[in-house]
C-alpha cells in the first residue's frame, strides 16, 4: 500500500503528526522499532505536561499514540534500515525484515538514542550481563539488592528515586554535581537509602562469566578507590542522535542532528523531521509534539495543492 505520510516514531513528536495529518484526512502509517509510545513510556512519572499534573510516561506515551489511531493513523512494528527519496513524491523506506513501503512524503521522529557508558572498563564484556538504561522497565529485577546509578541529570535523579522503591540501597555516582532541577534535588535528598557520589566516576566492572559483581569507583576530588558491591548498573548519561537510517540524505549536522527549516521540512523536499532529533535548543515533550504538528499542517497544504 502506498501512504501520504511514513512516520518513523511514535513519541510524541510523531504522534502528534499523525493525529493532525489523520485528521487532515490523509493516509498515514506509523512505523517503531522499540516502545510503542517512544521512550517516554520507559518515565516512572512525567510532571510537566500542561493540564496533567502527574502521570506516568506510559500512560502518556499510549494515550497519545491511540489518540492517533483513533483517527486512523495506522501502526506497524519494524526497524527501519534506510530511507530513499526516488522523486519528489515517491519516498520509500526499507525494513529489517526485507519489506519496503511507499509514500509522498516522511516525518523522521526517531528521538535520541541513550549514551553508551563505553569509557568504563570491561563494559563491552558486561553490557547484556547487568547493565541497563531503563530503571522504571527493570529495577523491580533487583528488588531488595543494592544497584548503582551512573548520571545527574533529571532522569537518573527520577529513575533512583524510582529504583529506591524496590531495590535495598541505590549508589548515585555523579561525574561532578547533580544538574538536574531543583525540585528533584530536593526530593532525592530526602531518600534515605540512596547514597549520592559526587565527583566520581565509574573505573571497571569486575566479575565473572556470568556478570559482575562489583563497581570500581574513584572519588576525582581525593582520588581513593572503593568497592561496591552489585550486580546491576543503570547508565543514565544522556542521549545521542539515533541517525543511522538517514546520514546518507546528507542533512545532519556535525552533531549528528537533521537540520530543518521552521516548517520542519529538510532539505530533501518531503522529507521531515521532528522532536528531539531536529536541531534545536529546547528538547521537551512538548516541543517534540508542536513540531509534529507543524510538519503534519505542512504536509497537510502541500498534499492537498497536489
Amino acid at each position: 500500500m502506498n501512504y501520504d505520510i511514513i512516520i518513523i516514531g511514535t513519541g510524541p513528536g510523531g504522534a502528534n503528526a499523525a493525529l493532525y495529518a489523520a485528521r487532515g484526512g490523509l493516509n498515514v502509517v506509523m512505523i517503531e522499532k522499540e516502545n510503542p509510545g517512544g521512550k517516554i513510556v520507559t518515565s516512572a512519572t512525567v510532571e510537566n505536561w500542561l493540564g496533567t499534573p502527574t502521570i506516568s510516561g506510559y500512560d502518556l506515551g499510549i494515550n497519545m499514540l491511540n489518540h492517533a489511531k483513533e483517527y486512523g493513523a495506522k501502526v506497524i512494528m519494524g526497524e527501519v534500515l534506510k530511507i530513499n527519496s526516488h522523486d519528489l513524491w515517491d519516498k520509500e523506506v526499507l525494513l529489517a525484515n526485507g519489506k519496503s513501503l511507499r509514500a509522498k512524503s516522511i516525518i523522521i521522529a526517531t528521538g535520541l538514542k541513550h549514551r553508551e557508558p563505553t569509557f568504563i572498563k570491561n563494559y563491552y564484556q558486561y553490557k547484556h550481563l547487568g547493565v541497563h538504561f531503563c530503571a522504571t522497565c527493570d529495577a523491580p529485577l533487583y528488588r531488595d539488592e543494592n544497584v548503582v546509578m551512573l548520571g545527574g541529570g533529571n532522569s537518573a535523579v527520577e529513575e533512583a528515586i524510582f529504583a529506591s522503591r524496590f531495590v535495598s540501597h541505590v549508589d548515585l555516582i555523579v561525574l561532578n554535581e547533580l544538574t538536574a532541577d531543583k525540585i528533584l534535588i530536593d526530593a532525592i535528598k530526602e531518600v534515605k537509602n540512596i547514597t549520592i557520589h559526587t565527583h566520581s566516576e565509574i573505573l571497571e566492572l569486575v566479575g565473572n562469566d556470568k556478570g559482575f559483581t562489583k563497581i570500581i569507583v574513584r572519588n576525582n576530588i581525593d582520588s581513593s578507590e572503593k568497592e561496591i558491591q552489585s550486580r546491576a548498573l543503570f547508565s543514565l548519561i544522556g542521549f545521542i542522535p539515533d541517525n543511522s537510517i538517514y546520514e546518507h540524505l546528507n542533512i545532519v549536522d556535525k552533531q549528528g542532528f537533521i537540520q530543518v527549516n521552521e516548517e520542519m521540512e529538510t532539505k530533501v523536499e518531503n522529507i521531515f523531521a521532528v522532536g528531539d532529533i531536529i536541531v534545536k535548543k529546547v528538547r521537551q515533550l512538548v516541543t517534540a509534539a508542536a513540531d509534529g504538528c507543524i510538519a503534519a499542517k505542512t504536509l497537510i497544504d502541500k498534499l492537498n495543492l497536489n
